[in-house]
């Protein structure tokens, strides 16, 4: 809405994407919410309307980033869905990496100096918008070993001084599906990113929230209610019980994760199967319960 009115105002608006071609140095660049910029050309603008818009859009510094030769060709097998004749030079498989950044105060050349130095060798990076992209992980042999990103998240926060969240998709080498396979993670990317509260998310791992969002949310609400009755407002047995099932149900190292007694959780678990009814022991009870807790998230 305010950007229609905008654009009434001021024809020559734009919004910023990755790849537009236009001169950038001809605007003033200003991000009416977090990830979106708008251009406005400066030849269209008085002092007085940059003082004013200036008061409610925050200025920012904005340039065109030039592709690398790899960026360039996965930017055209992902986004512009060209079919690949032959495979690349030097790429026997590829994993997609999805990655955004709560702040919206940021240095892009920083952040990609600091996503790259995760890696060995050069690796493509594109931008959707402001606060979010991806990074194509390509192996050049069977055996390479793939980034342990878990291992790596607190320390990229650390050096940059921003919040990261990553979405890691599966090792694949079908170039005619990646553009479709793209589009889906995307999609899926998005929703892990509002849904859940890991830095580092793993598409295998992700299954049972990707499942639940099929659900409308009336339907999250009647099976919660139904299956955990009147556990659903116990936060901590909750609690409990998720890390018990991420824990493998393994009650011993659940417990050490809570700094709890293992005494204490097991009189936790059995207190969530007396009112639940769920036997969250046996595989079916675990899944079923772990699933209704995704519904919550």
């Amino acid at each position: 809405m305010v950007l229609r009115k905008l654009k009434r105002l001021f024809p020559s608006l734009v919004v910023w994407e990755p790849h537009l071609e236009l001169d950038f140095d001809q605007y003033i660049w200003l991000e009416p919410e977090a990830g979106q910029r708008i251009g406005i050309k400066k030849a269209e603008l008085s002092e007085k309307d940059i003082e004013i818009l200036s008061t409610f859009l925050h200025r920012v510094h904005v340039e065109k980033r030039q592709l690398t030769d790899r960026e360039e060709l996965w930017y055209q097998i992902l986004i512009e869905n060209n079919q690949i004749v032959s495979q690349p030079h030097g790429l026997d498989s590829f994993r997609f990496v999805f990655f955004q950044i709560e702040s919206n105060q940021i240095d892009e050349h920083l952040l990609e100096e600091g996503l790259k130095g995760i890696f060995s060798a050069p690796v493509p990076l594109l931008w959707f918008d402001s606060q979010s992209g991806i990074l194509i992980e390509e192996f050049s042999t069977k055996d390479q070993e793939p980034v342990d990103f878990d291992e790596v998240i607190d320390v990229l926060m650390s050096d940059l001084y921003l919040k990261i969240q990553l979405f890691v998709g599966e090792q694949g080498d079908d170039l005619n599906q990646a553009s479709a396979e793209f589009q889906w993670l995307k999609d899926a990317a998005d929703y892990v990113f509002t849904h859940s509260v890991q830095r580092v998310s793993h598409l295998k791992e992700s299954i049972p929230l990707l499942l639940v969002r099929q659900l409308q949310d009336e339907e999250r609400v009647r099976l919660s209610n139904i299956l955990l009755k009147g556990a659903k407002n116990d936060e901590e047995l909750l609690r409990t019980i998720r890390i018990f099932l991420e824990s493998n149900s393994n009650a011993s190292e659940a417990a050490k994760k809570m700094y709890m007694h293992r005494n204490s959780l097991q009189y936790r678990i059995d207190k969530f199967i007396e009112i639940t009814g769920i036997d969250i022991k046996s595989f079916e009870g675990a899944v079923t319960t772990y699933l209704v807790l995704k519904m919550l998230e």
